[in-house]
């Protein structure tokens, strides 16, 4: 019993450590709604966040992904895992700079990078439903697990 409860509270802290990285993520999408794609569509950016906050969503990007994947290997979740780990290969293939740099990059690859970015809200929001699930869940009584 003792380890099944060590067990259970490994995962929760772990949900809980992936959902607060992965919530981060947020500013850089609003970024990416307001200030990207207008420039790839040929306007004018609608808004960009203080660069502070999108700087620390950015150096807290693969902390959240290590995290979750973690999480998702151990809960055996496959798909999601999945959709954690294509941004690896976003990062280290095409960064925001290359998509924002129009002259330097194909538009049809600054749009699968794009994609690539929104893969992101599955992820975000399965680690916050499952963090608030570890918030709500009632302790087992005494003697049942």
């Amino acid at each position: 019993m003792a380890k099944d409860g060590l067990q259970t509270s490994r995962e929760t802290w772990l949900e809980r450590l992936s959902a607060l990285l992965f919530f981060t993520q947020i500013v850089h999408l609003v970024w990416m709604t307001t200030y990207v794609i207008p420039i790839q569509l040929g306007s004018s950016p609608i808004w960009s966040p203080p660069e502070a906050p999108l700087a620390l969503a950015d150096y807290l990007e693969l902390p959240a992904i290590i995290a979750t994947s973690v999480l998702y290997i151990r809960t055996k979740n496959w798909k999601m895992l999945f959709l954690v780990n294509v941004q690896l290969f976003h990062i280290f293939w095409i960064t925001d700079e290359f998509v924002l740099n129009r002259g330097t990059l194909n538009p049809v690859l600054a749009w699968i990078a794009i994609f690539i970015d929104y893969l992101e809200l599955p992820v975000i929001f399965d680690t916050i439903r499952r963090a608030v699930r570890g918030f709500t869940k009632q302790p087992a009584p005494e003697g049942r697990s």
